[in-house]
């Protein structure tokens, strides 16, 4: 059987999406499950940063637009005068920003560009200029719609100190969020909040009536809270139509279910806010700072993920790295490479996860 073919570009044409595979004439495209395992061509493996790559096999699950919906990195890339020290573009106005700010009552110190702590690879991170900080209104970008049902919205987070430090209040009264999902600007409508760092409940809110998932299990208690000076990757997902929600905490998942109300909103799911939205400020320390990284917002969990294991477990912790992708068909996937951390003198392996949350571990890349 020919092995599967990995194309690599330094210079790929300019970020669009398409429906067509780009080695739809290659012969040997079609050649072998990926359900597993695997071989890569004799293009030989860089490891770098911003290489396209593309996979080969069957059974991917065709997206015509993969690209994400809304996403923010800190680069230069997306913001061509960014420096270290300089403010995060927050004005509705301005052509380089990716947020919108409202006037809502949810205050926000803002963020500034950081080079001194940052994810792998990345120039910036987005520093809080305060303890209550947080980005709001991720402005859609030209890549997939967003859905009226599902939404998938994905982001590292790390703060200075502990936030179980004097004088801050014990777990039983604390609902900061770290992330709000809504579908209509004016908080009507279905709502959902991750809450935390204590609980990290998830609340899903239909007009008055308020259905709550503060779950014993949900999640553990040490997120955050005893783990600080470190990236935290969270990830959250709901559907509407199934009366779904889940959220990853560094690749571990948790899931629950929740009763749709029949009245749903025809509006689009989009991400409200993702920072830090201090629910008791009066018991936070001044000093407390978080920096954000690597955000993704996608209506499906349909993505393209690196890491060090063979397998795609999301039962455990796993280190998993999101990949922007420009094209996705039935038999192929194309990705602009971004590795992070992941040890590239160990295996790197390639996992497709479908819409339905389902991945195929495609096989080791280097």
């Amino acid at each position: 059987m020919p092995a599967d073919i990995i194309l690599r570009s330094l210079t790929p044409p300019p970020l669009k999406a398409t429906s067509s595979p780009a080695i739809a004439s290659r012969a040997d495209l079609l050649n072998g499950d990926r359900t597993g395992g695997g071989s890569v061509g004799s293009t030989g493996f860089s490891g770098v940063d911003g290489e396209w790559i593309t996979l080969a096999g069957i059974g991917f699950e065709a997206v015509g637009n993969p690209l994400p919906a809304a996403y923010d990195t800190f680069g230069r890339d997306l913001y061509p005068r960014a420096f270290d020290g300089a403010s995060v573009p927050e004005d509705e106005g301005s052509p380089e920003s990716r947020w919108e700010p409202v006037i809502d009552g949810i205050t926000s110190s803002g963020y500034e560009f950081d080079a001194s702590t940052v994810m792998p690879g990345r120039e910036f991170s987005a520093l809080s200029k305060g303890a209550k900080t947080n980005l709001k209104n991720a402005k859609a970008q030209n890549g997939a719609p967003r859905s009226t049902d599902c939404i998938y919205s994905t982001f590292w987070i790390r703060f200075n100190e502990s936030l179980n430090s004097p004088p801050q209040p014990g777990p039983e009264t604390r609902s900061d969020k770290i992330l709000r999902v809504w579908d209509r600007p004016d908080g009507f409508g279905t709502r959902t909040s991750w809450e935390g760092p204590s609980k990290l409940h998830l609340v899903h809110k239909q007009g008055d009536s308020v259905t709550d998932y503060d779950q014993q299990d949900w999640p553990p208690r040490d997120f955050l809270f005893n783990n600080e000076r470190r990236w935290h990757r969270c990830d959250y997902f709901c559907s509407a139509e199934a009366g779904r929600q889940a959220a990853w905490i560094n690749g571990k998942k948790y899931e629950y279910e929740f009763s749709k109300d029949p009245a749903a909103s025809s509006n689009s799911f989009y991400t409200r806010l993702i920072g830090y939205d201090v629910s008791q400020s009066a018991y936070i320390t001044e000093t407390l700072r978080h920096r954000l990284s690597e955000f993704y917002e996608q209506p499906s969990l349909a993505q393209v993920e690196l890491s060090n294991s063979l397998t795609y477990d999301d039962s455990i912790e796993q280190k998993r790295i999101y990949q922007i992708t420009e094209e996705r068909t039935d038999s192929a996937v194309r990705f602009r490479a971004y590795y992070a951390d992941l040890n590239k003198n160990d295996a790197v392996y390639a996992h497709i996860v479908r819409s339905d949350g389902t991945a195929i571990d495609w096989g080791r890349i280097n």
